[in-house]
């Protein structure tokens, strides 16, 4: 962490290369997670739309 540190005091210090391949990169993560969440999504949305249209009514029974 010390070294992070040192790099980012120093006199070249951040140039902008570096600050957008860093900001791309965690777009990147962000997207990759996004999709992963939205696949889910999708999948249970269907499963759930799945088993609402194809329910039946119960038969009918007797109590006693």
């Amino acid at each position: 962490m010390n070294t992070l540190n040192m790099f980012m005091r120093d006199e070249a210090g951040f140039t902008g290369s570096e600050k957008a391949v860093i900001t791309l990169i965690g777009v990147g993560i962000v997207m990759i997670i996004s999709k992963a969440i939205m696949d889910g999504s999708r999948t249970g949305s269907a499963a759930a739309s799945s088993e609402i249209t194809s329910q039946r009514s119960a038969s009918n029974f007797l109590m006693q």
